[in-house]
């Protein structure tokens, strides 16, 4: 118990399913999109905006359901020829800590993977000690810097890293 929330019990950290996203699950991808992003830092989508990525032949985007089928994570990616950047994952701030974003992340990289991409970067705040941990746990690292790159609600800027693995990797395990 680390931020006053127990941890979750072994028999409840079960994967959630993950799935393609659906035209169906624009809003309550934007509802948890809205959940981890604040609507005035540089990394919040307008639902128009996510909407129009949905539709874009080189997204793949996945959802991650419980077994109600309530959306608590998503992930967004975009390929070009044999590369794709992980544009966005989130998990609903009740689900965190459950493995739910290890999970997304795996099936991601594993999917564009058989979708013929070698490599996946991505960007995360420099602050974001929670997603740098998940990331570098996959085996992600650190390849640039971009000085200044984000934008916060107060107006502050925050450097952002670029992290890229190998899909070759078998994330989380540091095996090729």
């Amino acid at each position: 118990m680390t931020d006053g929330r127990p941890e979750p019990a072994a028999a409840d950290r079960q994967p959630p399913t993950v799935r393609p996203v659906r035209a169906t699950d624009a809003e309550s991808l934007h509802a948890v999109h809205a959940q981890c992003f604040d609507a005035r830092s540089g990394e919040f989508w307008r639902r128009s905006d996510l909407i129009a990525a949905l539709d874009q032949p080189t997204m793949t985007a996945l959802v991650a359901e419980t077994p109600a089928g309530v959306t608590i994570g998503y992930a967004l990616a975009r390929r070009a020829a044999d590369q794709a950047e992980i544009l966005s994952l989130g998990v609903a701030p009740d689900n965190r800590r459950s493995g739910c974003a290890r999970h997304l992340l795996r099936q991601m990289v594993k999917r564009l993977k058989r979708q013929g991409v070698s490599h996946v970067f991505l960007e995360v705040r420099e602050t974001n000690v929670a997603a740098r941990a998940l990331y570098e746990a996959a085996g992600f690292r650190v390849i640039g810097r971009r000085r200044a790159y984000y934008l916060s609600h107060d107006g502050t800027r925050t450097d952002g890293l670029t992290m890229m693995v190998n899909t070759s990797r078998d994330l989380f395990n540091g095996t090729a």
